[in-house]
């Protein structure tokens, strides 16, 4: 059991570092499912809620959030009380009643292991990220701290 533990959470670690030197670019890469995705959509406006203040931070997507991660993450962050710029090509607002830019969010889902994920958002200048365990209530659960990177 301990073995197991401490495996774990070496897999974790060497994820987390490995996050810095491989770049494929924004997006959902992940096999997890819609629920899944939502439960780690819903803990990650969580921790952001925590960092920035909702009411009065607007969140521009650096990519579109079309896939099950990025849905969830855009509805989590609306039900917050933050607002969101949707993202466009030519980087443009898609509402004329915000025309000034928010702070920039983009993320990456990976898979790392069997029912192991990793979720980075870069917001702004800065980089978080967290493990989560898909349980066999298909639930999402943190699999260690957030970390954050400047």
């Amino acid at each position: 059991m301990r073995i197991t533990k401490l495996t774990s959470a070496f897999v974790l670690a060497a994820s987390l570092v490995m996050t810095g030197c491989v770049s494929s670019g924004y997006g959902n890469y992940s096999n997890a499912s819609t629920f899944t995705s939502s439960t780690m959509a819903d803990n990650t406006v969580t921790y952001l809620a925590s960092q920035f203040p909702a009411g009065s931070t607007t969140f521009t997507m650096k990519q579109p959030a079309k896939d099950p991660f990025g849905s969830a993450l855009v509805q989590h962050l609306r039900t917050r009380g933050f607002a969101v710029q949707e993202y466009t090509k030519d980087g443009k607002p898609q509402s004329t009643l915000t025309a000034t830019p928010g702070t920039s969010l983009g993320y990456v889902v990976n898979t790392i292991a069997p029912n192991l994920f990793q979720v980075t958002t870069h917001v702004g200048n800065m980089t978080f990220s967290r493990g989560f365990m898909a349980a066999t209530d298909g639930k999402a659960y943190p699999a260690g701290p957030w970390t954050r990177e400047e």
